[in-house]
């Protein structure tokens, strides 16, 4: 186990504790380990052999920054050593995390504290502006992974994204943070490294069909087809129309003034 990390926390103290056999949780042994050197190992002497035991480290830096845990699982066979590494997940303040394997090998994990999403709501073929926060032990080495199961985003592999709505509903976008390369057969903790947020698409509303101004048509029309053009008056005909209509007054008017 390296005890002074990469970023100078130094852990003086580990704590470990045996449990078992047979998979039980009952402490067989337990103790403290000092170390003034770049790692920690040591024996565990008078373990009955037998199948099932599992032993858990935890240490703390000296300034409280980085708390750092790890279990394995062994057997013991009679009049053997048996050597067990325990993997190391060292938590830092910030939300992130540095996994440090006994050899001295080690890799980084991000840690994410959300999404930031403008606006939360948009109607489909409109987009929302995404924001990752995410924080790690080596900031320049950190990646971006967005998800969705509709939808397209502009840069999937971005801090900063646009999310286009493709259908209505609610849509859960997800995003997955990064630090560096992980070790084949080794991962970080999906709740640390995680996020995720639900953007609501509204559907497209309809025109407004038969709104006064648009060109639409009129509540009141039956059928619902375009209004029959009103065929133009040529000015003479309106003047004859007038003349005709002022004689048949003329003549009522004669008429009853005789009959009077």
């Amino acid at each position: 186990m390296q005890l002074i990390l990469p970023s100078g926390q130094e852990i003086e103290v580990v704590s470990w504790a045996l449990t078992g056999p047979n998979g039980l949780a009952t402490v067989v042994q337990s103790g403290n380990v000092d170390s003034q050197s770049l790692g920690v190992s040591f024996l565990v002497g008078g373990i009955p052999a037998a199948s099932g035991y599992s032993i858990t480290l935890s240490g703390t830096a000296t300034d409280g920054s980085v708390t750092c845990t790890g279990a394995a699982q062994f057997n013991v066979a009679a009049r053997t050593t048996t050597d067990v590494s325990v993997e190391l997940a060292c938590s830092v303040a910030t939300g992130g995390s540095r996994v440090t394997l006994v050899n001295g090998t080690a890799f980084d994990c991000a840690g994410t504290s959300g999404i930031a999403a403008s606006p939360t709501e948009t109607t489909v073929g409109h987009s929302v502006s995404l924001h990752g926060l995410a924080t790690g032990p080596a900031p320049a080495a950190l990646t971006y992974q967005w998800s969705a199961p509709t939808g397209t985003f502009d840069q999937p592999t971005a801090a900063t994204s646009n999310f286009e709505c493709a259908s209505a509903g609610p849509v859960t976008v997800t995003l997955v943070v990064g630090d560096g390369p992980v070790p084949s057969g080794q991962s970080c903790s999906s709740a640390i490294d995680t996020a995720t947020a639900v953007i609501t698409c509204d559907a497209v509303p309809p025109s407004d069909a038969g709104a006064p101004g648009d060109g639409g048509v009129d509540a009141g029309q039956d059928g619902g087809g375009p209004a029959a053009p009103v065929p133009a008056t040529p000015p003479g005909a309106v003047a004859a129309l007038c003349a005709a209509l002022f004689a048949i007054g003329s003549w009522a008017s004669r008429r009853r003034s005789v009959g009077s």
